[in-house]
Parts: structure tokens; sequence; C-alpha cells
């Protein structure tokens, strides 16, 4: 993140790519702590998107991945889904019609 400062001027956003187990590790308030620590070094949430890589093995979890990422949505990050693999197309597009829903549900105020 401190490489990222450089460049903060440009509103550009940083990808920072977070394991599934994290987010099912944190049971409320996903992104707070990360929040204070992007504001210490004079970035905003709004340029940091979360990439969540998604597979089979957490399919059982989605649910549970979709809360913590509404609550990273909710502090104004962004959120993007890195696809792997998963070979039952029906629980991808579910899994990416919710997300949708959370994102469009706190689009910033223009």
């Amino acid at each position: 993140m401190l490489n990222y400062l450089t460049l903060s001027h440009l509103q550009g956003v940083l990808f920072l790519e977070v394991d599934p187990r994290h987010i099912l590790g944190i049971k409320q308030d996903h992104g707070a702590y990360f929040e204070e620590v992007i504001v210490r070094c004079g970035l905003e949430t709004k340029n940091v998107v979360i990439v969540l890589a998604v597979n089979s093995q957490y399919a059982r979890y989605y649910q549970e991945l979709i809360n913590g990422l509404e609550n990273y949505r909710h502090r104004g990050y962004q959120i993007a889904l890195k696809f792997d693999y998963l070979p039952q197309e029906a629980e991808a597009f579910d899994l990416i019609t919710k997300i949708s829903r959370i994102t469009l549900a706190y689009q910033p105020e223009i």
C-alpha cells in the first residue's frame, strides 16, 4: 500500500486480493481495521477494490461471503470477483447477481 501512495493523486485504484478464508473468519465489520490504515496513508476506501477469488471450494459459503462483501461495500470499497473455476454455472450466476445487488445498493451519490 505504501508504494501506492505515490500514485494516489492519479485517482487510480488499488486492487487487493482477499482470501475467502479471511472474509469467512471475520464475523462483523469487514474492512474496518483496514479502513483505518487506508485513511492514515492518505487514501480512501473508494479507491480500493476488494478482489475475491471464487471457486467451487467455497460454494456452500457464498451467503457468508456475500454478507462480508456487503460490509466492505458499506464502507465504500469496490468489489471484483475473480473466477478461477466454477463447474456449476447456476451457482456462479446466482453469486454474480447477489454481488451486483449489494454493489448497486452502495453507489455513492454524484
